[in-house]
């Protein structure tokens, strides 16, 4: 505990992801200006129990989820000023966890439009630059392209052992595409290395969509309509400025985040009657000119 102390006075974090922590029920550990959470596992053997620190300062909630057979949790939601809420989970999947886990993590995901999963996962993948894939990396990987998720690894190890080193602390985020950066630490007494993930609020989030997506439109307009303050505000300098133009498109972010959803494998993009006309006559178009094209070459040749 003393390490993790010495730790948190040097890199003053706002939220500290524990997993593992081994932790007796008559222990309770502190950190000055911290809230603590924490869910315990099994009482024998001690393992795989995780726990969050959060600075008091930061508006937030604890979440529990019954029934989840397959993962280790600790959840907070958070409030942050002129954000949407995030839902952020510690997560500890086991080394060989029951091949329905995923549906563990889904529960989570489904808690909230921002969430952001951070643990011990014991994935491996050749994605994150581990030497194979193991079943839990590729469950995490078919997961991600399935619900447009993002997998952020270091890019350097996490975890060494006697004659190996390997990338099995992760985070995957939903509706999160803020800047960020994550590194590996070689800090603290374990075989796992801390890992810091730091995220950059002063820029408006870019929309990641790694496969095809549905939107409501009815619903991104009702969203509009009663969340956004459509008054046109007193701009007095360039700084109100850029905190305006800042608001208004995290407004429309949250609308659209909030309005759409990926496309499964065996939906098709709704396209209107028109737009599917246009694409057909290119498409005949294309056909027709490749045929005329043929002859031309040809005698060019």
């Amino acid at each position: 505990m003393f390490e993790l102390r010495t730790f948190a006075d040097e890199k003053k974090p706002d939220i500290i992801l524990l997993q593992e922590t081994k932790l007796k029920n008559d222990y309770s550990p502190y950190l000055p200006e911290y809230s603590f959470y924490r869910q315990d596992g099994p009482p024998n053997p001690l393992c795989g129990e995780t726990g969050i620190f959060i600075k008091n300062n930061i508006n937030h909630e604890e979440i529990f989820i019954p029934n989840l057979k397959n993962i280790e949790n600790t959840i907070i939601k958070l409030q942050l000023n002129n954000r949407p809420q995030i839902v952020i989970a510690s997560i500890y999947i086991p080394c060989n966890p029951d091949k329905h886990f995923t549906s563990d993590l889904e529960k989570i995901l489904n808690l909230n439009n921002s969430v952001i999963l951070c643990g011990d996962m014991n994935a491996h993948h050749t994605n994150w630059n581990c030497k194979s894939s193991n079943r839990t990396g590729k469950a995490l990987v078919d997961l991600a392209n399935n619900n447009n998720l993002e997998i952020l690894a270091p890019r350097t190890p996490t975890r060494f052992g006697p004659n190996s080193a390997s990338t099995i602390d992760l985070a995957i985020t939903k509706n999160f595409s803020y800047k960020h950066q994550i590194i590996s630490i070689p800090d603290l007494p374990s075989d796992h290395n801390p890992i810091e993930l730091k995220y950059d609020f002063n820029i408006t989030p870019i929309i990641i969509n790694r496969q095809k997506v549905t939107t409501d439109w009815e619903n991104y307009k009702r969203f509009l309509n009663t969340n956004v303050d459509l008054r046109i505000p007193d701009i007095q300098n360039k700084n109100q400025l850029e905190t305006e133009i800042k608001i208004l498109m995290s407004d429309i972010t949250e609308a659209y985040n909030n309005s759409c959803r990926p496309l499964k494998h065996h939906e098709q993009l709704y396209l209107p009657p028109n737009i599917r006309e246009l694409k057909k006559n290119q498409k005949s178009s294309e056909k027709e000119l490749a045929k005329q094209q043929g002859p031309l070459l040809k005698k060019h040749l």
